[in-house]
């Protein structure tokens, strides 16, 4: 197989801009996604979308069907449910589904999943313990919740189980929250949102079923119980980047470290979107690293840049 000027990993928001800005300029590329369709996480995203200039979506899904109608317009160069089995960046090749491929760039973009956290006794109570609350409503209607994080993510989990729950507890490792300010004063103002700061969970209690979780004060050392049938955790998210280590700079969490154009420390390989560092995670941010990414690709192939 000839190779391509461009393979990009993966088609979530930064990928897919890629691929498009790549395809305007005539450069030859190649997307693959190891899902079934393109838009990454967002179809993961149940909080609506406010901060994209590309227009309010009621959730994360809703602008990624609109990705999938752009990317079946534009009639885009997508391999789909493409396993990536094998990457070697100073070669340049990548094994997918058996079959290997080889360009002169590759851009990363696989972007970010859900960070797990270990508890003691999750594996017994695994039927309480939940990452996402998609499609699991009824699973929180009329329980007390405990909702671990302290960012955005988990005060929007917050705001919207206290209205079908009685309670909610709030409980963050860190003495003060990161989500954003007007997030935070909602939360305060919640009377059914009882917030514990400084505060990790020692152990999840109960029988047969999950009645409870044993907390202990990062402060105080003090050991308490609060009441809780159900558990959600936020606690952010990880790159999506261990295929690529030993391989390439990476910061201490994993993050990719690029430079103004999204390049790496190996020439002709980019990494754009919520795996980079210095970066956003923001679908905006995603969008025009995935824009700046093709356009030092095509200036790079024009001007015969070595490789």
């Amino acid at each position: 197989m000839d190779p391509f000027d461009t393979i990009i990993i993966g088609a979530g928001p930064a990928g897919l801009s890629c691929a498009l800005e790549l395809q305007e300029s005539k450069i030859n590329y190649i997307v693959f996604e190891k899902a079934g369709r393109v838009g990454g996480q967002l179809w993961d995203m149940k909080s609506s979308v406010r901060n994209f200039i590309g227009g309010y979506s009621a959730g994360g899904e809703e602008t990624a069907e609109r990705l999938v109608r752009l990317a079946d317009v534009m009639k885009t160069n997508i391999q789909f449910n493409a396993l990536v089995e094998q990457v070697d960046l100073k070669m340049k090749t990548v094994v997918v589904n058996g079959s290997r491929y080889k360009a002169k760039t590759i851009v990363i973009a696989t972007g970010y999943r859900l960070r797990e956290l270990p508890l003691p006794g999750s594996s017994m109570f695994s039927a309480s313990v939940f990452y996402r609350t998609a499609g699991k409503q009824m699973e929180f209607a009329g329980k007390r919740v405990a909702v671990i994080g302290g960012g955005d993510s988990a005060l929007i989990q917050c705001m919207e189980l206290s209205e079908n729950s009685p309670q909610v507890h709030l409980i963050h490792r860190n003495n003060k929250l990161r989500a954003r300010p007007d997030l935070i004063t909602a939360v305060r103002n919640n009377p059914k949102v009882n917030i514990l700061l400084e505060t990790e969970v020692d152990s999840l209690i109960g029988q047969k079923k999950l009645s409870g979780l044993q907390v202990i004060s990062n402060r105080s050392g003090e050991v308490k119980d609060i009441e809780a049938e159900c558990v959600l955790i936020k606690v952010g998210y990880v790159p999506n980047t261990e295929p690529f280590k030993g391989q390439i700079n990476m910061d201490s969490t994993g993050h990719i470290l690029i430079d103004r154009n999204c390049q790496t420390n190996i020439p002709g390989i980019f990494a754009v979107g919520d795996l980079t560092k210095p970066g956003y995670p923001r679908i905006a941010i995603a969008a025009g690293h995935g824009v700046i990414a093709a356009a030092q690709i095509r200036s790079m192939i024009e001007n015969n840049v070595k490789l």
